[in-house]
C-alpha cells in the first residue's frame, strides 16, 4: 500500500532537529524584517515636496500615500532588495529598486505635470526663487498672453516699481527703481541677453510672447547672472516639458484699432515618454501709423517677425537641449522728430502738435530703426549620485542694428548707423543641496566683437571694439528652520576692452586728450586722430540677506547688495548724432566703475481675503553714470540737443506697494503704487529720467465659474515729476530779420494724468477646442498727455484711444 508523504513517521531525533530549525528560521525571519524605509517624493525641477503620491512595496503588496511633506515611512521592511512603485495623478509612474541593509532613506524625483494638456503652461506655481531673500514678483502665462502684441517693456509695466524709458510708443526699455540699461539684467532661459543696450532707445531684443513665465528679482541679489545688476534681474523662463507622450499648443490672433494692427502667435510642442521633445513658435506683427488725440503720429508703424525652435532629450536625472531664436523688427521713428534748424526745434518744442503730419500709412520710412537678433543655445545638465546639479551652457548671439536718418539725397538708402555685435558666452554652474544648506558656484566667460560699418558715409557713433569677460561666483543659502533663511554670495569679474576710435582733432584737443593720452595715438592725419585704447576693469560684487517668517501670515525680508558695473562702450565713446533719440551724444573716455550700495526691505502679510506687500529700498553710488543735456548743436543734418555722459555722486530711494482684496467671492480689487527719488549730490539737483509717482488699480468681477466670463476695470494715475532737474538751454534764432535770444528747459516735467481702461474675457469651447476671447480698451476717454520718460515727448503727445481684440485657441 502506498503511503502519503505527510503520513510518514520520522525518527524522534530527526523530528526534534526539524522543530529547532523551524524555530530558528522564524526568529531569523523576525530579526530580518524589522527595518524602516523612509521615502520622500519631490518635484524634479524645483525640489518641492509632492503630496498624494502612492508608494507601493511590490514584494509585500503594501502601499502608503505621501503627506504634505512628501514623506512616507514603511515599518517592518525586510532586509534585501525591494522594488518601489511610485504613482502620482500628475506624473508618469516609475519603479525604483532599493537594497535594504539597515534603516534606509530614499528620495524620489518625479516629473510633475498635470494631465490636462491645455493647462500645462499655467500649471507650475511652485518655482525656485532667483534669490531667497530679495523681493520677487512672478508674471504667469495668462498675464503674458494678454499682452501678446506688446513689447517686453509694456508687459513689465504691470509690476510695481517698473516703468519704461521710451522712444515713441514701440521702443521701450524697462526701468526698475529708477535704473535701466545694464543695471537691470535680462535673462532668457538662463542666459543673459547681450545686445546693444548702451542707448535708451534700444529696446531689449526679446519677443515677450516666446516665454511662459517672467520673474522680476528686485535688488542686486542674483549674482549668478552678473554683479552689475544694481536694479535687479528679469528672468524669462519656459515651463518644463512633460516626460510623457503629448502634443499640445496654441494659436492666437490680435487686432488693434489704433494703428490698425494685426499680430499672430502660434506654438506647437511635442514630447515622448522616452525623453525626446521638440517644438517651435512664431510671432508676426504689423501695425501702421499710430494716432494721438486729434492727429496722426506719422511714421510710427512697426513690423515684427520672430520664431524659435528647440529640440532636446531628457530623463529624470539629465537633460540636453539645443535652441535657436530669431527676431527681426522694423520700427518707425516719429517723422516730426527730424528738425532742420534751431528755429524749427524751438517751434517744435513749443507746439502742441507735431510739425509734420501726414495721412495714415503702413509704410515705414526714415527715420527708422531695424533690429535683427540671432541666438543659438546649447545646454546640458545632470544630477549625480549625491543629487548635486551640474550644468553647462554655451550661447551665441548676434545683434545687427541699423538706424536710418532723413538724408538730403533721398536716393541714398544707406543706414547712418550700421553695427553688428557678436557674443560668445560659456557658463558652468554647480549646485549642492544638503538638509539645511545649499551651495551654488559657477564660472562664466564671454567674448564680444562690435563692428561699425564705415561705409555709411556718417561718422560712427560707437567705435569698433573687442570685449572679453571672465568671472566666477559663489553663493550659500542656509535654512536652519522653516521660519527663516539666510544667504550670502560673492562674485568677481574681469573685463578687457580693446577699442579703436577716430576723434576729430578739434574735439581731441578741446577735451585735453592731446596732453593726457598721447600714448594712445596710432595715427594723426591733421584733421582726425586714430587711437587704440586698452581698458581693464575689475569688479567685485557681494550680497547678503535674510528672510524671516514672523508668523503664519507675516514675512520680513532684508537684503544688502554691492554691485560693481563697468562703463559700457556707449558711455565711454559715444560721439555723434543718434537720430533714434533725436540727440547728439558724447561719451567720457575717463569714466571708471560704477559701484552702488543698495539696501532692500520687504514686508508682506497674507490672509484669507487680503494680501499686501511693501518694499522699501535705498541706494548710494559715488560714481553713478548719467546722461543729461548740455545745450543745442546744429549739424549738416539739422539741430539737436547735445547730451553728455558723466559720473556723479547719487542717491536713490523709494517705495513699492501692492495690495489685493477679495472682498466678495466674485469681486477682487488690486492695486500697486511706486515712488522713487533720485538725487545728484555732486550738483545738489534731482537726477534726470526718474519715474514720477504712479498708482494703478483694478476691479475684477468673474462669474461663479471663473473660466467662463470676467470683466476688469482699470485706472492709472501718473503724477507730475516735481523733482525734475532744470536743464535751461539758451538759444538765438533769427525772426523777421532780427536775432532773438531765448531759452528752453529740456528737463521740464509733464503734467499729471489719469488713464482708464477695461478688459472683458470670455472662455468657452469652440470646435472641440478651448478658446479665449479678450476685448481690451486702453485710454478709453482719449486723454491727451505726455509721458515724462518718453524722449519723443518734445515733439508729440502719447498714443490715444485703443481697442484690442484677441482670439486664442488651445489644443
Amino acid at each position: 500500500m502506498e503511503r502519503d508523504f505527510f503520513s510518514m513517521k520520522f525518527p524522534q531525533p530527526l523530528r526534534l532537529l526539524c522543530f529547532i530549525w523551524l524555530l530558528s528560521y522564524g526568529e531569523m525571519y523576525a530579526q530580518e524584517c524589522n527595518r524602516e524605509l523612509f521615502v520622500e517624493v519631490i518635484d524634479l525641477h524645483d525640489g518641492q515636496p509632492l503630496s498624494g503620491a502612492r508608494i507601493e512595496l511590490l514584494e509585500s503588496k503594501r502601499s502608503l500615500v505621501t503627506s504634505d511633506s512628501g514623506m512616507v515611512v514603511f515599518l517592518e521592511v525586510c532586509k534585501g532588495p525591494q522594488t518601489l512603485l511610485i504613482e502620482h495623478p500628475d506624473c508618469m509612474p516609475i519603479t525604483q529598486r532599493v537594497r535594504i541593509q539597515k534603516n534606509n532613506y530614499v528620495k524620489i524625483k518625479l516629473e510633475h505635470h498635470i494631465n490636462e494638456l491645455q493647462e500645462i503652461i499655467v500649471a507650475e506655481q511652485k518655482v525656485r526663487k532667483g534669490s531667497p531673500t530679495a523681493a520677487e514678483r512672478v508674471l504667469k502665462t495668462v498675464e503674458i498672453n494678454s499682452y501678446q502684441s506688446a513689447s517686453l517693456g509694456d508687459v513689465l509695466e504691470g509690476v510695481s516699481g517698473i516703468s519704461n524709458i521710451r522712444t515713441g510708443h514701440h521702443i521701450a526699455k524697462p526701468v526698475l527703481h529708477g535704473m535701466s540699461g545694464s543695471r537691470l539684467g535680462i535673462v532668457q532661459d538662463g542666459t543673459r541677453i547681450r545686445d546693444q543696450e548702451w542707448g535708451s532707445d534700444h529696446a531689449p531684443s526679446i519677443d515677450a510672447a516666446s516665454t511662459d513665465r517672467i520673474r522680476i528679482v528686485k535688488g542686486g541679489a542674483a549674482l549668478r547672472y552678473g554683479g552689475d545688476t544694481a536694479a535687479g534681474v528679469i528672468l524669462m523662463e519656459r515651463l518644463p516639458v512633460p516626460l510623457m507622450d503629448s502634443l499640445y499648443g496654441n494659436f492666437s490672433t490680435d487686432f488693434q484699432s489704433n494703428g490698425r494692427g494685426l499680430s499672430s502667435v502660434g506654438k506647437l510642442q511635442i514630447a515622448r515618454s522616452k525623453g525626446s521633445y521638440g517644438g517651435f513658435q512664431f510671432h508676426v506683427k504689423r501695425r501702421g501709423d499710430l494716432e494721438a488725440p486729434g492727429h496722426e503720429l506719422s511714421n510710427t508703424g512697426t513690423e515684427k517677425r520672430a520664431f524659435n525652435l528647440h529640440w532636446g532629450l531628457q530623463n529624470i536625472n539629465r537633460q540636453f537641449e539645443i535652441r535657436y531664436r530669431y527676431l527681426d523688427e522694423n520700427l518707425g521713428i516719429l517723422r516730426a522728430a527730424h528738425i532742420g534748424n534751431v528755429s524749427d526745434l524751438v517751434r517744435a518744442l513749443r507746439s502742441p502738435t507735431p510739425l509734420y503730419i501726414a495721412p495714415f500709412s503702413y509704410d515705414i520710412n526714415a527715420p527708422k530703426q531695424s533690429n535683427r537678433h540671432h541666438q543659438a543655445h546649447l545646454r546640458y545638465h545632470f544630477y549625480d549620485a549625491q543629487e548635486n546639479r551640474w550644468q553647462w551652457d554655451y550661447d551665441f548671439q548676434q545683434n545687427t542694428r541699423r538706424e536710418y536718418d532723413v538724408r538730403r539725397d533721398s536716393e541714398d538708402k544707406r543706414p547712418s548707423i550700421d553695427m553688428d555685435l557678436t557674443t560668445h558666452s560659456l557658463l558652468g554652474h554647480f549646485r549642492r543641496k544638503a538638509a539645511d544648506l545649499q551651495w551654488e558656484s559657477g564660472v562664466a566667460g564671454s567674448f564680444q566683437r562690435n563692428f561699425s560699418n564705415p561705409t555709411t558715409g556718417v561718422k560712427r557713433l560707437i567705435p569698433d571694439y573687442y570685449q572679453t569677460t571672465l568671472g566666477g561666483y559663489a553663493n550659500a543659502t542656509y535654512r536652519p528652520s522653516n521660519q527663516w533663511v539666510w544667504e550670502a554670495g560673492i562674485r568677481y569679474d574681469y573685463h578687457f576692452l580693446d577699442v579703436k576710435k577716430y576723434f576729430k582733432s578739434r574735439r581731441w584737443q578741446a577735451l585735453g586728450y592731446d596732453n593726457r593720452f598721447t600714448d594712445l595715438v596710432i595715427r594723426d592725419s591733421g584733421t582726425q586722430v586714430l587711437i587704440q585704447n586698452l581698458l581693464h576693469f575689475h569688479m567685485l560684487s557681494f550680497t547678503t540677506g535674510a528672510q524671516i517668517d514672523l508668523s503664519s501670515n507675516w514675512r520680513l525680508g532684508i537684503n544688502y547688495a554691492l554691485s560693481d558695473r563697468p562703463p559700457n562702450p556707449g558711455e565711454l565713446f559715444s560721439d555723434g548724432l543718434h537720430h533714434s533719440l533725436a540727440i547728439i551724444q558724447y561719451g567720457d573716455m575717463e569714466l571708471t566703475n560704477e559701484r552702488m550700495h543698495k539696501l532692500h526691505l520687504n514686508l508682506q502679510q497674507k490672509s484669507s481675503n487680503f494680501d499686501w506687500e511693501v518694499e522699501a529700498y535705498g541706494g548710494y553710488s559715488g560714481s553713478y553714470i548719467l546722461e543729461e543735456p548740455q545745450g543745442l548743436e546744429t549739424t549738416t543734418r539739422g539741430a539737436f540737443p547735445a547730451w553728455q555722459y558723466r559720473a556723479v555722486t547719487a542717491r536713490l530711494w523709494g517705495l513699492d506697494a501692492d495690495a489685493t482684496w477679495q472682498f466678495h467671492p466674485q469681486i477682487q480689487w488690486s492695486s500697486q503704487a511706486a515712488t522713487v527719488v533720485g538725487e545728484n549730490r555732486s550738483d545738489n539737483t534731482p537726477l534726470i529720467d526718474i519715474p514720477p509717482f504712479n498708482f494703478k488699480q483694478k476691479f475684477q468681477w468673474t462669474t461663479k465659474n471663473s473660466r467662463t466670463l470676467s470683466l476688469a476695470l482699470q485706472h492709472e494715475f501718473v503724477d507730475k515729476q516735481t523733482r525734475a532737474p532744470e536743464l535751461i538751454t539758451p538759444y538765438n534764432i533769427i525772426q523777421n530779420g532780427e536775432i532773438v535770444y531765448g531759452s528752453i528747459d529740456l528737463g521740464a516735467p509733464e503734467e499729471a494724468y489719469h488713464l482708464f481702461g477695461f478688459s472683458l474675457t470670455w472662455n468657452t469651447q469652440l470646435w472641440g477646442l478651448q478658446s479665449s476671447w479678450i476685448l481690451q480698451g486702453q485710454n478709453i476717454f482719449n486723454r491727451t498727455y505726455r509721458n515724462y520718460l518718453n524722449r519723443m515727448r518734445y515733439f508729440s503727445a502719447e498714443m490715444g484711444q485703443n481697442y484690442q481684440l484677441q482670439i486664442r485657441f488651445e489644443f
